[in-house]
């Protein structure tokens, strides 16, 4: 039974198996000094599986090592008399945030909160196909790929947030190129997002800002400048790890990539007179209240079959959004379409195609 599944039947369950608790109790245990089959043993006792214990016993092992080893057992006992391990873990870390988030931005940045719930319903929708994931089985794959993801080596680490990602190849797909990630804060998941990897870059300068309220503010949306001549906004895919560095650095350079939402073949003979055939370009969509959400009209400048899954097939595609004579890759962005999503017969190289598409963007370190 994955992760995801544990939580859902821990809500129906009159038994202590919410996982915060148990983790709790784990901690607790670790301070008394038991023994890690004891500590299973206990687990198993108030409800748990076996597989659920062993998780959450190496969960509490994992964070009990890493924070509090340099302790000594004298240290440990008095603490135990006064608060538990997890108190002082949040404590410390709750620290660690407050510290970082006195950073002042840099002043030509303007930094605000987006006071409504963001989320990555439609670009899970964009990885998938919005078939898929109107079944329960894409939400329930999605979910076992996540707990997949939570037990993977930190990508991105700093302080109390970490960031984790794992292949769809773990799931039957043939990219290394497609990922899932996730952002984990104080160990409590924050989010997670579809991710696609990318070589290109551009210089960007940095302009405003958009944190989300939820979560800590752990994510947002940067718009600004590219390459100084065309503006852009993108979900940034690290600022739960880099966002001071973004807020003290208005120039730096970006990894950016998109995820398709729909993809139509464009007809040039039907777009207006004063409109050249091999026209680019793109604005901000109407459709979405969100600042990375862009309509376009872009020449398909190649493509490769990447399949998301065993069984779900899409491509990465090469499209340039500006045209550019001297430099072909001006902006010219790698974007993923599944199939679903793809309403035309057939790709072809130097096609003009139209859609609608999601960036996600990252410092490129």
């Amino acid at each position: 039974m994955g992760l995801f599944n544990f939580f859902r039947k821990s809500a129906e369950s009159h038994q202590e198996t919410n996982p915060g608790k148990l983790l709790q109790k784990a901690l607790d245990l670790f301070l008394q000094n038991k023994s890690k089959a004891e500590i299973i043993s206990d687990l198993k006792a108030r409800g748990a599986t076996e597989a659920i214990a062993k998780s959450v016993m190496i969960r509490a092992s994992q964070m009990n090592e890493k924070y509090f080893a340099e302790k000594t057992n004298s240290q440990i006992d008095s603490l135990h008399h006064k608060k538990s391990i997890n108190d002082i873990y949040t404590e410390k870390l709750n620290k660690t945030q407050n510290a970082q988030s006195t950073l002042m931005p840099h002043p030509d940045i303007n930094v605000n909160l987006h006071t409504l719930d963001g989320g990555h319903g439609d670009h899970f929708g964009a990885l998938l196909g919005f078939g898929t994931m109107q079944q329960n089985s894409g939400k329930q794959l999605i979910q076992q790929i996540m707990a997949v993801c939570l037990g993977q080596p930190s990508k991105l680490v700093n302080q109390a947030v970490k960031i984790k990602e794992v292949s769809l190849t773990e799931a039957g797909g043939n990219s290394f190129l497609i990922k899932i990630r996730i952002i984990l804060s104080n160990e409590n998941l924050v989010s997670s997002f579809p991710y696609l990897e990318t070589n290109y870059v551009i210089p960007f300068r940095t302009k405003n800002i958009t944190e989300w309220s939820h979560g800590n503010s752990e994510q947002a949306e940067i718009d600004g400048g590219g390459r100084e001549t065309f503006g852009i906004g993108f979900y940034a895919t690290d600022y739960a790890i880099n966002k001071n560095l973004y807020k003290a650095s208005p120039n730096v350079n970006i990894k950016l990539s998109a995820f398709a939402l729909i993809v139509e073949e464009y007809d040039t003979s039907s777009g207006p007179k004063e409109l050249n055939n091999d026209f680019t370009g793109y604005l901000p969509s109407k459709d979405f209240e969100s600042n990375s959400y862009y309509d376009f009209i872009g020449t398909l400048l190649n493509f490769k079959s990447c399949n998301p899954l065993k069984n779900n097939e899409g491509y990465i595609l090469k499209v340039k959004l500006i045209n550019q004579n001297e430099d072909e890759d001006f902006f010219s962005v790698d974007m993923f379409v599944n199939n679903e999503n793809l309403h035309l017969s057939k790709l072809k190289p130097g096609m003009t195609i139209t859609g609608c598409c999601w960036f996600q963007g990252e410092i490129s370190q």
